[in-house]
């Protein structure tokens, strides 16, 4: 094989494969942020291949050029998974806002770890109503098609912020920006979502604490308990469907949010 024909195959496979790889640091950020696509509950060889699959899918139809050297290379692969970081954590803020919810109703309502792993909290212990809420946000998020969502949302992304670009001054400050607005948003949410528990508990202590004034012979003590459980499954079941739709409602803003950001003039 001549040098020609060398020099010809380097020029076809190279912009492929650099392209391919900034695909990769875009995608492989959300794959390991996202519960929905994995998360970091899976083995690490099913990770590598989500990725390779749908990196490989979504490469975009524009090829970039290969760089010269690894200096120059490095602000694109730095902005390429800057991106990809930047939309895994506005994904994921969603399905951490519902375990926090979840967490914080346990706390009000006295339900501690009962042994089970919470699968999308990184596998530590969880308590009923934060397993509870993390799990039917999933299914919830399964039934409304999420997953090919972001899927899409990914797919778009290529023309949002093409990839060859590299994240300016500007870009980067509204980058911050908008990680500091999902972060206090999914805490105001998770409050949000579990204030009924707190109130429905302070409503049984108060309750409770006024019959026995009331009558001192009342087992109050042994009713606290059950009478907690029993208000804060009601309060749960009665609110838990319309927490999971409004955070995917959340969710499908927060990338218009993403999208308005990048958008092209």
């Amino acid at each position: 094989m001549d040098a020609e024909t060398l020099a010809l195959i380097n020029r076809i496979v190279e912009p492929r494969l650099w392209t391919l790889l900034l695909t990769i640091l875009r995608i492989a950020p959300t794959v390991l942020l996202v519960p929905a696509l994995g998360g970091m509950r899976i083995p690490q060889l099913v990770r590598v291949g989500v990725v390779f699959i749908l990196a490989t899918a979504m490469m975009p139809s524009e090829l970039v050029a290969a760089p010269g050297s690894l200096l120059e290379a490095a602000p694109a692969m730095a902005s390429q998974l800057l991106f990809g970081v930047l939309v895994g954590l506005v994904i994921s803020a969603v399905f951490e806002a519902m375990r926090m919810a979840g967490s914080l109703a346990d706390v009000s309502l006295g339900r501690g770890s009962f042994g089970a792993v919470d699968p999308l909290g990184g596998g530590g212990p969880a308590g009923t109503f934060s397993l509870l809420y993390s799990l039917f946000f999933l299914a919830v998020f399964t039934a409304l098609a999420g997953h090919t969502i972001i899927v899409h949302a990914m797919h778009e992304s290529w023309v949002w912020f093409g990839p060859g670009e590299v994240l300016g001054g500007d870009s980067l400050a509204a980058v911050a920006e908008i990680a500091i607005d999902m972060t206090g948003a999914a805490i105001a949410a998770a409050v949000a979502i579990a204030l009924p528990a707190f109130v429905a508990a302070a409503l049984v202590d108060f309750s409770l604490g006024w019959l026995n004034r009331s009558m001192p012979s009342l087992p109050s003590m042994f009713l606290a308990m059950p009478l907690r459980a029993l208000v804060g499954w009601l309060v749960v079941a009665a609110t838990l469907l319309a927490a999971a739709t409004w955070m995917f409602d959340e969710l499908l803003t927060s990338m218009d949010h993403l999208r308005a950001v990048f958008a092209r003039p």
